[in-house]
């Protein structure tokens, strides 16, 4: 089996998984964390699992030639440039329930 074919079984396996867990913590959360927070980094975990997986596709059909390759990586580096900047957002809202414990 090729190299790259495992990687990219595993990255959707690991992927999977992560983003499963990601999503059933907004259900388990404390009371004390920020749900919009949680919801974003969720988004932005399964948007980065995509990306990394559709990156690894990318590698697995370069027998198909290099035009395809860079092609597919290509749409996965926006995929993975759009969940920066939806953890960004996600930051951005953790960010807010620090103000009542910053300094004046």
């Amino acid at each position: 089996m090729n190299t790259t074919l495992i990687i990219f079984i595993a990255t959707l396996m690991l992927g999977a998984f992560t983003s499963l867990l990601a999503f059933k913590c907004i259900n388990y959360s404390l009371p004390e964390v920020n749900i919009k927070f949680l919801k974003y980094r969720a988004i932005a975990l399964l948007i980065l699992t995509f990306g990394f997986s559709l990156h690894t596709f990318g590698d697995v059909m370069s027998y198909r030639g290099e035009d395809v390759e860079m092609m597919i990586e290509s749409f996965a580096h926006v995929f993975l440039f759009i969940s920066m900047v939806v953890f960004a957002i996600a930051s951005k809202y953790s960010l807010e329930e620090t103000k009542p414990y910053r300094f004046k």
